[in-house]
This record gives C-alpha cells, sequence and structure tokens, in this order.
C-alpha cells in the first residue's frame, strides 16, 4: 500500500535534533512547567500562558501568546493520539487573534538517536487552508524549536 504524501501547499515538515534525552523533549511538549519556556514563543519578548495541558486522548492544551503588540492569540488543542515517549498527534484551532486558520493536525514524533543524549523531532503540521497560513506556521514553529533548545540547554 502507497503512504500518502503531504500536500505541499497546506502542510510543513520540521524535522530538528536536540542535545537531550527522549524523556526530557517529551517533557518539555507534555509538561506545563517546562512548555511555558518555549511553546508558542517563536521570538524573543513574546511571552506564552499554558492554561491546561490534559495528557489524554480527547484532553486539550489550553494556551495564550502576547506579542510585542500586546496583541494575545488563543490555542486549543485537542489530543487524538499518544504513545509516550514516541508520539503525539492534536487539533490544532486558534481560537482567537489569529486570521484565518480553522483546525489543523499536528502530530510530532521523537527518536533517540541511537545510545546518545541526543533526540530527533519530527513535526508534521498539515490541513492548513492555504500556503500563507501553512507559511506563518513554519516561521512560528522554526522559532518555538529555536526556543525549545534554548531552554533545553538553559
Amino acid at each position: 500500500m502507497a503512504t500518502p504524501s503531504l500536500a505541499p501547499e497546506t502542510s510543513l515538515q520540521i524535522k530538528r535534533t536536540f542535545a537531550a534525552p527522549l524523556p526530557t523533549l517529551f517533557d518539555a511538549w507534555t509538561k506545563p512547567e517546562r512548555m511555558k519556556k518555549w511553546f508558542l514563543m517563536p521570538s524573543p519578548g513574546m511571552e506564552s500562558t499554558i492554561h491546561e495541558v490534559d495528557l489524554r486522548v480527547g484532553g486539550k492544551i489550553r494556551a495564550e501568546v502576547q506579542n510585542k503588540e500586546g496583541k494575545t492569540h488563543r490555542l486549543l488543542a485537542v489530543f487524538k493520539e499518544i504513545v509516550p515517549r514516541e508520539k503525539l498527534v492534536y487539533s490544532w484551532t486558534w481560537e482567537e487573534g489569529m486570521p484565518g486558520g480553522g483546525e489543523s493536525l499536528v502530530t510530532v514524533q521523537f527518536r533517540q538517536m541511537g545510545e546518545s543524549n541526543f533526540t530527533e523531532v519530527t513535526l508534521t503540521h498539515e490541513r492548513f487552508p492555504n500556503s500563507e497560513v501553512r507559511d506563518r506556521h513554519n516561521m512560528g514553529w522554526n522559532g518555538c524549536f529555536d526556543a525549545l533548545a534554548a531552554s533545553l540547554s538553559a
């Protein structure tokens, strides 16, 4: 059976290797006290608040970020699949403050790099309405990954 390919106009994929063991990376994506250091913070001067992380299928992530101009963006994500220390799948909906979006889908996969303390994270974000929204999220996720790397080395 052929593997379906991602539609390039409406999806993005980012793969990054972090200098941290897999349990540390998984916690950074699932524990509010770790998430607040990087999640939804693609550039300096932004401030995020993690209101809820209910780590179960059907559970929610509720978070918001305030940009440098003071505008707030509110996120609602609902977990669709959780494989501890391996994979997270959740819906992604901007409830307020982000034009053009609707519901999209995020898949985060974690892979320990052999016996080392390095972990590869592959993020796939798909079902964007158009390439403009995809490009904004691509820029945002890359900034968040930079913030994640910085939080791991702090």
